[in-house]
């Protein structure tokens, strides 16, 4: 990626997702949010929420498939995102992907998600 965006304004990291720290307008989703089981998915979500800036958005690819196996990837569907993600984004895409490629074709929905702005409780 660095050798193929040179000169664009494109942050890499690399390390413990969870360990991150930083600030960013976007964060690109292709094929780790499958790496998650159900139990850290809300973690996952969460975190993102916590690097975003206002007005950011997370946006890439998800699987749209029941859960299957014991290892990753871990499948989901258009229910067990919208739980995760709903509280603290607004979907402002959700739709089927278009340009998938054959293997994966009619099992991926392209996703564009903005981050709420939450009230404080008093």
């Amino acid at each position: 990626m660095k050798e193929k965006y040179k000169g664009l304004p494109l942050t890499i990291v690399t390390g413990n997702f969870f360990d991150h720290e930083g600030a960013y307008d976007l964060v690109l989703e292709q094929t780790f949010f499958c790496t998650f089981p159900l139990t850290l998915r809300k973690k996952y979500a969460e975190k993102c929420y916590r690097l975003l800036n206002n007005n950011g958005k997370i946006a890439g690819l998800l699987f749209n498939k029941k859960l299957f196996g014991t290892e990753p990837p871990y499948i989901g569907t258009d229910e067990e995102y919208k739980e995760v993600f709903t509280s603290l984004f607004v979907f402002s895409r959700y739709e089927e992907c278009k340009n998938s490629i054959m293997p994966r074709l009619g099992s991926e929905v392209f996703f564009e998600f903005e981050k709420k702005t939450i009230e404080p409780k008093p």
